[in-house]
C-alpha cells in the first residue's frame, strides 16, 4: 500500500514538472543595422577624443539592445558609456549603458531594459570614454538609408558606424514613459534640440553661412497626432553652431523660431501642435556672429494615425481569454487536467487495493 502512495506521489510531481517546463529565453530580433563589410580595411574615429554618434530610425516600438563594432587602444580595456538620445524638445536621454571594451575588435553588445521608441523617428547613438582609449569602426560608402555617422560637430551623408539594433513590438496601449525632464536621467550631456526663443527671424543673415536645403515636413509616423517630424540637407558652411526652425501658420508671414538644433543634427520633430491645422516652417544655419539665408518653405498636418490600429485592438478584445498569453492557458488547463487524472489514478489504486486486502 505504501508503494501504490509513494508511487502516485511521484506521478504528480512528474505532471507538475512537465507541465510547468521553462521557456527557453526568446533571442534578440535585429532592426536596423549597419554591420556589412566591417571585417574589410573601413576607417575609425576615436571615442576618446570626441563623442562619436550614428543616427537611426527604427521600426519597432522597443529598444532591447544596441551592438557597436569597436575596440579598446593604448594596450589597455576602455570603459565606454553608449547612450540613446532622441531628437523631440527639450531633447533626452532615453537610454544609458555602460561597458568594459576590449583591445580586440569586436561587437560589443549593450542592453536596454526595453525602452520606449517611437518607430520611423530619429534617435542617436552616442559613445563616450569614461576611461582609456577606444575607437569605432566606419564604413564608407555608408549604405544604412536612414541614418549617418557623425564626429562632434561634423556630419558624414555617406559614412555608417557599425551598429545594430534590436528591438519588438511591445502593447500598443501600454503609456511611454515621460521622460520630458532631461535632468530626470542623471547626465549633463547637451540635448540635440533646445525650445526657440520666439522671436521673429533675424535680419542679421550672412552670405557666407550657406542656407540648409531640402527641407520637407511630414506627420510624426505611428502616433496620436500631435507632432510634425522635418529633415533637412546639412548646411555646406564648416564650423556652424547649429540650426534655428522657424514656424508660421500663415505661408508667407508671421514665422517665430520654435527650436535650434546641434550641427550635427539634420532633424527636429515640432511636438505638441493641433491635429489637421497647416503649419509652415523654414530653417537657418547659424554661427556665433549671423544667421544664413531661409531654407525652402515646407508645409505638414499632424495626424492620428493609430486610432484606427487601438479601436480595432479594443474591439476584438475579448476580455480576460484574450489578454492573456494563449500558452499561459494551455498550460494552466493543462496542469489541471493532469492533476485531475493523476488523482482519479490515485483513488482507483487505492481503492482497488483496499478491496484487495478485504479479501484476504
Amino acid at each position: 500500500m505504501k508503494r501504490l502512495i509513494y508511487l502516485f506521489l511521484i506521478l504528480t510531481i512528474l505532471a507538475f514538472g512537465f507541465s510547468f517546463k521553462p521557456q527557453p529565453v526568446q533571442a534578440l530580433t535585429a532592426d536596423q543595422t549597419s554591420m556589412r563589410g566591417l571585417a574589410e580595411n573601413q576607417g575609425t574615429f576615436r571615442i576618446d577624443q570626441g563623442n562619436l554618434t550614428q543616427s537611426f530610425k527604427p521600426s519597432k516600438n522597443r529598444l532591447e539592445a544596441v551592438n557597436v563594432y569597436v575596440r579598446a587602444l593604448g594596450g589597455a580595456d576602455a570603459n565606454v558609456t553608449l547612450n540613446v538620445w532622441d531628437s523631440i524638445w527639450p531633447g533626452h536621454l532615453i537610454g544609458s549603458a555602460t561597458g568594459t571594451i576590449p583591445q580586440t575588435w569586436d561587437y560589443h553588445l549593450y542592453y536596454f531594459d526595453n525602452i520606449h521608441v517611437t518607430p520611423g523617428q530619429t534617435y542617436y547613438i552616442v559613445l563616450q570614454a569614461n576611461s582609456g582609449q577606444a575607437e569605432w569602426k566606419y564604413i564608407e560608402p555608408g549604405e544604412y538609408p536612414d541614418g549617418n555617422a557623425m564626429n562632434g560637430v561634423d556630419n558624414f551623408p555617406n559614412l555608417d558606424f557599425g551598429f545594430a539594433t534590436y528591438g519588438h513590438d511591445g502593447d500598443p496601449t501600454e503609456p511611454a514613459p515621460d521622460n520630458s525632464n532631461p535632468a530626470d536621467n542623471g547626465t549633463t550631456a547637451a540635448p540635440a534640440t533646445t525650445q526657440g526663443d520666439g522671436e521673429a527671424p533675424s535680419e542679421n543673415v550672412s552670405g557666407d553661412i550657406a542656407a540648409p536645403t531640402n527641407l520637407k515636413a511630414a506627420d510624426a509616423p505611428g502616433d496620436k497626432g500631435g507632432a510634425i517630424e522635418l529633415t533637412w540637407d546639412a548646411s555646406t558652411t564648416a564650423g556652424i553652431s547649429g540650426y534655428r526652425i522657424f514656424r508660421s501658420i500663415k505661408k508667407d508671414s508671421g514665422f517665430t523660431e520654435i527650436g535650434r538644433t546641434l550641427a550635427i543634427v539634420g532633424s527636429y520633430v515640432d511636438k505638441p501642435v493641433d491635429n489637421n491645422k497647416t503649419y509652415y516652417y523654414f530653417v537657418r544655419a547659424y554661427n556665433s556672429v549671423a544667421d544664413s539665408a531661409n531654407s525652402n518653405i515646407a508645409s505638414a498636418k499632424a495626424i492620428d494615425d493609430i486610432a484606427w490600429i487601438l479601436s480595432d485592438y479594443k474591439a476584438n478584445s475579448g476580455g480576460l481569454f484574450s489578454s492573456m498569453s494563449l500558452w499561459v492557458i494551455i498550460g494552466i488547463i493543462a496542469f489541471i487536467f493532469i492533476i485531475i487524472v493523476s488523482v482519479g489514478v490515485g483513488l482507483l489504486i487505492f481503492f482497488l487495493a483496499k478491496k484487495r486486502d478485504n479479501k484476504k
